[in-house]
């Protein structure tokens, strides 16, 4: 239950992300005339953004340009959450010094420790509520856009 959220190898960890050299994990979610429901996604590195594109190297080293106009939403994960398990652990022996109570206890506890895990793993995302796709720009690979004279399926 607790590690059921998938995190992605290359994102740092909370402490480093500021100083990572790559961008953040996106899924982007935007309008295609292809798709059966009128909407597609492409999920991978944040490359770059453009005044006209969105640029996401996919799983598969593709680099992908996604039109800022087409893009419905997205879902952004800038690192790898701070996850402490030996807390749901010395929670759960916690419970046992409570007698009779335990079970109860115990319950509760695992209640509090799944909450506050949770909020750890939000505060390691952001979408388009929180942000807007121009403050997204720290978060790219290249934040002031791909540069002059590389090519964009020269990015691995």
């Amino acid at each position: 239950m607790l590690g059921a959220c998938e995190n992605y190898n290359y994102l740092p960890s909370q402490k480093d992300f500021k100083t990572s050299f790559l961008g953040s994990h996106l899924t982007v979610y935007y309008t295609s005339p292809l798709s059966s429901t009128g909407l597609d996604e492409a999920e991978g590195e944040l490359i770059a953004i453009s005044s006209d594109s969105v640029y996401v190297l996919n799983e598969g080293s593709f680099c992908e340009a996604i039109a800022r106009d087409s893009i419905a939403g997205f879902d952004l994960q800038y690192a790898k959450p701070n996850r402490s398990y030996w807390t749901t652990a010395g929670f759960l022996a916690w419970s046992l010094t409570h007698g009779q109570l335990a079970a109860g206890t115990a319950f509760l506890n695992l209640i509090a420790v799944y909450l506050i895990h949770e909020n750890i793993v939000r505060n390691s995302f952001s979408d388009e509520q929180d942000l807007t796709l121009d403050e997204l720009l720290p978060f790219a690979r290249f934040p002031k856009g791909l540069p002059d004279g590389v090519n964009k399926k020269d990015i691995k």
